[in-house]
């Protein structure tokens, strides 16, 4: 998993294991530079830009993927291995991995965007309900903001570790709530 800017971050599998980036040896604050020698280096937003490369590349297919690991002390290429380093900097190492393309475990996936997703969801319905049946009391208006502002945090969180394009269809809902 990774943010907006490629940065790969601290999050693990639930079942037992790593994924295949992990076992490549990608580490978390590795950002990615490249992957199947498509460059993202100078790229305001790349995180949709690699969904859609990955989206054509078929699963179980093996492919080479470029990093960059910020320098720490004491160490000359950061736990990238001799073999794999492209460029060591005063700032960090370029290093190469080549990573087999899965799916996310189906529990993974479930855990990390299927529960904040079906309670995003629930709570634009709740409000939307409440709004319905008693939209005359102050109070109520009040809890729809807070239902309709608490879903679009909870996706907003969906979005900085996953597809990166959903966030204009929730808050077209989000608007859509507060006209009614």
């Amino acid at each position: 998993m990774t943010s907006r800017t490629l940065v790969v971050n601290g999050t693990s599998p639930l079942q037992s294991g790593t994924w295949p980036g992990l076992e490549a040896g990608l580490r978390p604050y590795d950002q990615i530079l490249a992957v199947n020698n498509m460059s993202f280096e100078g790229q305001t937003d790349p995180g949709p830009k690699l969904n859609q490369l990955l989206a054509t590349i078929p699963t179980g297919m093996s492919v080479p993927v470029k990093v960059f690991r910020l320098a720490t002390a004491g160490s000359l290429t950061m736990g990238c291995p001799q073999s794999r380093v492209e460029l060591v900097t005063s700032e960090g190492v370029r290093c190469n991995y080549s990573v087999i393309l899965q799916r996310v475990p189906l529990s993974d996936f479930l855990f990390q965007f299927g529960v904040g997703f079906v309670c995003a969801i629930v709570l634009l319905i709740l409000g939307t309900l409440l709004w319905l049946v008693r939209r005359r009391q102050p109070m109520v208006r009040w809890l729809v903001v807070i239902c309709g502002i608490a879903a679009y945090a909870i996706v907003g969180r969906f979005e900085i570790v996953s597809t990166f394009q959903t966030g204009l269809y929730w808050s077209l809902a989000i608007c859509l709530l507060a006209g009614c």
